[in-house]
Protein backbone atom coordinates (compact mmCIF):
# COMPACT_ATOMS: atom_id res chain seq x y z
CA UNK A 1 0.00 0.00 0.00
CA UNK A 2 0.78 3.68 0.12
CA UNK A 3 2.37 4.90 2.87
CA UNK A 4 2.28 8.17 4.24
CA UNK A 5 5.06 10.65 5.78
CA UNK A 6 3.87 11.93 8.65
CA UNK A 7 6.36 14.89 10.67
CA UNK A 8 5.68 14.60 13.94
CA UNK A 9 6.96 18.19 15.00
CA UNK A 10 5.92 20.14 11.96
CA UNK A 11 8.18 22.97 13.38
CA UNK A 12 11.28 20.69 13.44
CA UNK A 13 10.96 19.84 9.88
CA UNK A 14 10.50 23.95 8.69
CA UNK A 15 13.48 24.30 11.13
CA UNK A 16 16.01 21.48 9.22
CA UNK A 17 14.90 22.80 5.50
CA UNK A 18 15.78 26.49 7.08
CA UNK A 19 19.20 25.52 8.73
CA UNK A 20 19.41 23.50 4.49
CA UNK A 21 19.09 26.89 3.00
CA UNK A 22 20.36 29.11 5.64
CA UNK A 23 23.76 31.44 4.74
CA UNK A 24 26.22 30.10 7.15
CA UNK A 25 25.28 26.63 6.50
CA UNK A 26 25.21 26.76 2.70
CA UNK A 27 28.53 28.45 2.66
CA UNK A 28 29.52 25.07 3.69
CA UNK A 29 28.03 23.45 0.31
CA UNK A 30 29.97 25.69 -2.07
CA UNK A 31 33.39 25.65 -0.63
CA UNK A 32 36.30 23.80 -1.67
CA UNK A 33 38.25 22.44 1.09
CA UNK A 34 41.45 22.17 -1.24
CA UNK A 35 42.09 25.96 -1.25
CA UNK A 36 42.76 28.59 2.57
CA UNK A 37 39.51 30.66 2.11
CA UNK A 38 35.90 29.72 1.93
CA UNK A 39 34.49 30.27 -1.37
CA UNK A 40 30.98 31.98 -1.85
CA UNK A 41 28.01 30.24 -3.74
CA UNK A 42 28.39 33.15 -6.72
CA UNK A 43 32.53 32.35 -7.02
CA UNK A 44 31.61 28.69 -6.93
CA UNK A 45 29.34 28.52 -9.95
CA UNK A 46 31.30 30.90 -11.80
CA UNK A 47 34.58 28.97 -11.46
CA UNK A 48 32.54 25.55 -12.96
CA UNK A 49 30.59 28.14 -15.58
CA UNK A 50 34.70 28.79 -16.74
CA UNK A 51 35.98 25.54 -15.86
CA UNK A 52 32.94 23.95 -18.72
CA UNK A 53 33.25 26.29 -21.13
CA UNK A 54 36.96 26.02 -21.33
CA UNK A 55 36.47 22.17 -21.82
CA UNK A 56 33.76 23.50 -24.38
CA UNK A 57 36.58 25.55 -26.00
CA UNK A 58 38.75 22.93 -25.84
CA UNK A 59 36.88 20.25 -27.84
CA UNK A 60 34.76 22.47 -30.34
CA UNK A 61 36.20 25.74 -30.78
CA UNK A 62 35.34 29.26 -29.51
CA UNK A 63 31.85 29.96 -31.67
CA UNK A 64 29.20 29.05 -28.70
CA UNK A 65 27.37 28.39 -32.15
CA UNK A 66 29.53 25.02 -32.58
CA UNK A 67 28.83 23.74 -29.39
CA UNK A 68 26.55 20.76 -30.12
CA UNK A 69 25.16 18.06 -27.88
CA UNK A 70 25.56 15.24 -31.20
CA UNK A 71 28.83 15.72 -31.86
CA UNK A 72 29.68 14.22 -28.75
CA UNK A 73 26.83 12.12 -28.06
CA UNK A 74 27.16 9.54 -30.65
CA UNK A 75 25.83 6.08 -30.94
CA UNK A 76 27.33 3.75 -33.04
CA UNK A 77 25.95 -0.07 -33.59
CA UNK A 78 28.32 -2.32 -33.68
CA UNK A 79 28.45 -5.53 -35.50
CA UNK A 80 30.32 -8.79 -33.81
CA UNK A 81 32.29 -8.71 -36.96
CA UNK A 82 33.07 -5.03 -36.83
CA UNK A 83 35.71 -5.44 -34.37
CA UNK A 84 38.57 -3.62 -35.60
CA UNK A 85 39.85 -2.37 -39.06
CA UNK A 86 38.40 -2.90 -42.17
CA UNK A 87 35.13 -4.99 -40.70
CA UNK A 88 34.61 -2.27 -38.81
CA UNK A 89 33.72 0.37 -41.34
CA UNK A 90 32.15 -2.83 -43.16
CA UNK A 91 29.98 -4.52 -40.95
CA UNK A 92 29.38 -0.97 -38.36
CA UNK A 93 26.22 1.15 -38.46
CA UNK A 94 27.33 5.32 -37.08
CA UNK A 95 27.89 6.96 -35.86
CA UNK A 96 24.74 8.94 -35.44
CA UNK A 97 23.74 12.41 -33.49
CA UNK A 98 21.94 11.44 -30.90
CA UNK A 99 20.11 13.06 -28.22
CA UNK A 100 18.75 12.52 -24.94
CA UNK A 101 20.87 11.52 -21.69
CA UNK A 102 20.21 8.83 -18.64
CA UNK A 103 16.92 10.40 -17.50
CA UNK A 104 14.96 11.65 -20.47
CA UNK A 105 12.10 10.23 -22.28
CA UNK A 106 14.30 9.32 -25.30
CA UNK A 107 17.20 7.89 -23.54
CA UNK A 108 20.84 7.61 -24.66
CA UNK A 109 22.58 6.22 -22.07
CA UNK A 110 26.86 7.00 -22.43
CA UNK A 111 29.73 6.88 -20.18
CA UNK A 112 32.05 9.24 -18.80
CA UNK A 113 35.15 7.34 -19.06
CA UNK A 114 37.53 10.02 -20.36
CA UNK A 115 40.03 7.49 -22.40
CA UNK A 116 37.34 6.10 -24.65
CA UNK A 117 35.31 8.64 -26.25
CA UNK A 118 33.04 9.87 -23.15
CA UNK A 119 29.80 10.59 -23.85
CA UNK A 120 29.38 7.72 -26.71
CA UNK A 121 25.82 6.15 -26.44
CA UNK A 122 25.92 2.97 -24.98
CA UNK A 123 22.66 1.86 -24.30
CA UNK A 124 19.15 3.43 -25.36
CA UNK A 125 15.67 1.94 -26.62
CA UNK A 126 15.81 -0.97 -28.70
CA UNK A 127 12.40 -0.87 -29.82
CA UNK A 128 9.22 1.70 -29.43
CA UNK A 129 5.71 0.33 -29.70
CA UNK A 130 2.50 2.54 -29.52
CA UNK A 131 -0.70 1.00 -29.17
CA UNK A 132 -3.70 2.12 -29.36
CA UNK A 133 -6.44 -0.02 -26.94
CA UNK A 134 -9.41 1.68 -28.43
CA UNK A 135 -8.60 -0.14 -32.26
CA UNK A 136 -5.36 -2.34 -32.29
CA UNK A 137 -4.52 -2.13 -35.84
CA UNK A 138 -3.66 1.17 -35.37
CA UNK A 139 -0.45 0.40 -33.57
CA UNK A 140 2.57 1.33 -34.29
CA UNK A 141 6.21 0.79 -33.92
CA UNK A 142 10.14 0.83 -34.89
CA UNK A 143 13.05 -0.93 -34.03
CA UNK A 144 16.72 0.41 -34.13
CA UNK A 145 18.02 -1.27 -37.24
CA UNK A 146 15.78 -3.55 -39.14
CA UNK A 147 14.04 -7.16 -39.54
CA UNK A 148 17.27 -8.98 -40.15
CA UNK A 149 20.64 -9.81 -38.56
CA UNK A 150 22.06 -10.14 -41.84
CA UNK A 151 24.31 -7.32 -42.61
CA UNK A 152 24.11 -7.41 -46.43
CA UNK A 153 19.87 -7.92 -45.99
CA UNK A 154 18.03 -4.52 -47.48
CA UNK A 155 16.18 -5.12 -44.08
CA UNK A 156 19.04 -4.96 -42.03
CA UNK A 157 18.86 -1.22 -41.00
CA UNK A 158 15.69 -0.03 -42.93
CA UNK A 159 13.91 0.98 -39.63
CA UNK A 160 17.31 2.77 -38.42
CA UNK A 161 16.16 6.49 -40.03
CA UNK A 162 13.04 6.00 -38.94
CA UNK A 163 14.07 5.13 -35.46
CA UNK A 164 16.45 8.26 -35.33
CA UNK A 165 13.83 10.55 -35.86
CA UNK A 166 11.40 9.01 -33.71
CA UNK A 167 8.93 7.65 -36.23
CA UNK A 168 7.49 4.57 -36.71
CA UNK A 169 5.52 2.32 -38.72
CA UNK A 170 2.29 0.43 -38.82
CA UNK A 171 2.70 -2.81 -36.82
CA UNK A 172 0.84 -5.59 -39.14
CA UNK A 173 -1.34 -8.15 -37.85
CA UNK A 174 -1.03 -11.78 -38.31
CA UNK A 175 -0.80 -12.64 -41.44
CA UNK A 176 -4.18 -14.23 -41.59
CA UNK A 177 -5.29 -10.67 -41.49
CA UNK A 178 -3.12 -8.67 -43.89
CA UNK A 179 -0.40 -10.34 -46.38
CA UNK A 180 -0.63 -6.58 -48.18
CA UNK A 181 2.34 -4.31 -48.37
CA UNK A 182 4.29 -7.45 -47.23
CA UNK A 183 7.81 -7.94 -49.61
CA UNK A 184 8.49 -11.36 -48.46
CA UNK A 185 7.66 -13.78 -45.47
CA UNK A 186 9.45 -16.61 -43.79
CA UNK A 187 7.35 -19.41 -42.22
CA UNK A 188 9.08 -21.75 -39.63
CA UNK A 189 7.96 -25.59 -39.68
CA UNK A 190 9.24 -27.98 -36.95
CA UNK A 191 11.34 -30.69 -38.74
CA UNK A 192 9.24 -33.45 -39.95
CA UNK A 193 6.00 -31.53 -40.32
CA UNK A 194 4.14 -31.68 -43.52
CA UNK A 195 3.15 -28.65 -45.93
Amino acid sequence: GTEEIVFEDEDLAIGNLDDMVDVESARKWFDDPSTERIETRDETIAAGVAEAGGALREVFGDGPENWKWGKLHTLTFRHPLGRSGLLARVFNIGPYPLGGAFSTVNPGIYSFDSEHKPYEVWAGPSMRTVVDFGDVDRTRMVITLGQSGQRFSSHYADQLPLWLKGESIPMRGPPARSKDGLDNSLTLKPAGASG
